[in-house]
């Protein structure tokens, strides 16, 4: 049941849209309306939310009529996405620095990591679909890995999510950035007209200042001479 990273990449590239959309609502409900009760929230909690909130917006995407044919919901004793299509299976996890999965060691456990054959599941390859939280807890980055009896065979990362308290301010309308551009071409005009007048006035000082030196020159010569 192993799969290459570039062939599963290929078979799910459809789906990392929905799959990272599931993640940011996720994280942005965990940053704006649970992390804020807390002055600081142990790990394990942070983890166990999050992981429900993903879960939750997963039922909420892959659960609609519209996915039925391509994405089958199974809930035994873990969640699970089987992709019908690209005949993969993924499971959600948090996952530690060194790509490691917490969960209770169970026989049923680690028959699944280690890609064995189970009743009830089908015979597909079983992806992880995990992420990591920074230090900080200011963002989550999303990873799909492989992994078997715990090994760490690959992995490749989605997206990193940024925190939705990121301010991103609303581009203008088509009629806004045309008065803008309006205003600018009509500012720039009144420049170019005071830098003419000014060099036009510095023209004619030296014109002026010329013709005044040329005559102050004309009158010495004609008193030299009369002397």
């Amino acid at each position: 049941m192993y799969i290459s990273q570039t062939d599963a990449s290929a078979k799910l590239a459809k789906y990392h849209d929905l799959i990272l959309g599931c993640y940011n609502r996720a994280w942005d409900k965990w940053l704006t309306q649970i992390a804020p009760i807390f002055s600081k929230p142990c790990s394990r909690y942070r983890a166990n939310t999050i992981n429900e909130l993903v879960i939750h917006e997963a039922r909420r995407v892959f659960g609609v009529d519209e996915w039925q044919s391509e994405v089958k919901i199974l809930e035994l004793d873990r969640f699970l996405l089987l992709i019908k299509p690209a005949r993969l299976m993924l499971i959600f996890k948090k996952l530690d620095e060194d790509f490691k999965t917490s969960n209770v060691r169970t026989k049923r456990a680690e028959m699944f990591d280690a890609q064995m054959e189970m009743e009830g599941i089908p015979s597909w390859p079983r992806l992880t679909l995990g992420y990591q939280i920074d230090q900080l807890g200011t963002k989550i980055e999303v990873f799909i890995m492989y992994q078997k009896a715990r090994r760490h065979l690959w992995s490749y990362a989605l997206e990193l999510v940024a925190p939705s308290n990121v301010i991103e301010f609303p581009s203008a309308s088509k009629g806004e950035e045309d008065n803008k551009k309006g205003r600018i071409r009509a500012k720039v005009s009144r420049v170019k007209e005071q830098l003419q007048i000014v060099n036009e006035r510095q023209l004619d000082g030296g014109s002026e200042g010329s013709e005044n030196k040329a005559k102050s020159h004309s009158k010495k010569r004609e008193k030299d001479q009369g002397e």
